[in-house]
């Protein structure tokens, strides 16, 4: 005996299929849902240069990237795609290694291998020269506001080494400290006038923190062997990488605190 009639099955039937529709179409414009459903999914990259290249960096604006090729040649790339774009240079670069931007001008240096050494030139954006840095002249880094350069001087007699500063140039040099021979590299402050002083090769040097413009020195590290220094975007932390045992490790060294106990 059949207790429902035919019609109400049917209309049951009709409203659990819209009620299921309804709900389907909530899910798929529900932003919280799609972004549940696409959380695991990888974010596909898209290809910017399909080339080698040499120290990419964002411009001012991020609407570009300025590189080098290995044949020494710069350019810069649309971020939104197109053809990129030579800067014509006043020649052309032979094996570059790596090119050291300025914190926010356009100038640069170049790292260049000529004939198993390392070579630095410094190009002027404005004047569009290239200025070539005497043999000596090692490590350099730009200081906060770019309008002076820190280097390591290696004596072609003695071998001493010597931090300098001077124009991005070189021109009018001024010698900060003498470092003896320990091989040191340099990272800058990028809100002070310091300089740290690093070491991954013999003899074992100390960590340095050098405030050029009073001359003060701060031993912050025993002697070790130091690979790598990163400041913090404040200038009151670095984040360093050492080898201890044969392995890596990370710091945080708290420079507002070497300071006050120094």
């Amino acid at each position: 005996m059949n207790l429902i009639p035919k019609v109400t099955i049917v209309l049951i039937i009709l409203g659990l299929t819209a009620a299921g529709g309804y709900y389907f179409y909530l899910q798929r414009n529900n932003p919280a849902s799609n972004e549940a459903s696409t959380a695991g999914q990888a974010i596909k990259p898209e290809l910017l240069v399909s080339e080698r290249v040499i120290s990419p960096i964002f411009s001012f604006n991020a609407e570009r990237v300025w590189f080098m090729t290995p044949d020494g040649r710069m350019y810069r790339q649309a971020v939104a795609g197109g053809e990129k774009e030579e800067l014509v240079l006043p020649e052309v670069i032979t094996s570059p290694l790596e090119i050291i931007w300025q914190t926010k001008g356009s100038d640069f240096v170049v790292v260049q291998n000529a004939d198993g050494h390392i070579r630095y030139k410094f190009y002027d954006a404005e004047e569009q020269t290239f200025a070539v840095y005497p043999e000596g002249l090692r490590k350099p880094v730009f200081f906060a506001g770019d309008e002076k350069i820190a280097y390591d001087w290696v004596n072609a007699t003695s071998s001493a080494h010597a931090l300098k500063i001077a124009d991005p140039t070189s021109e009018n040099f001024i010698k900060i400290l003498d470092l003896g021979p320990a091989n040191y590299q340099l990272a800058a402050s990028p809100v002070r006038q310091e300089v740290v002083l690093f070491s991954a090769s013999e003899p074992v040097a100390k960590l340095l923190l050098v405030n050029v413009d009073t001359g003060r020195t701060y031993e912050i590290g025993e002697g070790g062997n130091y690979e790598g220094v990163r400041f913090a975007p404040d200038g009151r932390f670095i984040l360093v990488s050492r080898q201890e045992s044969g392995d890596p490790r990370l710091f945080v060294y708290n420079l507002e605190s070497s300071r006050e106990i120094d």
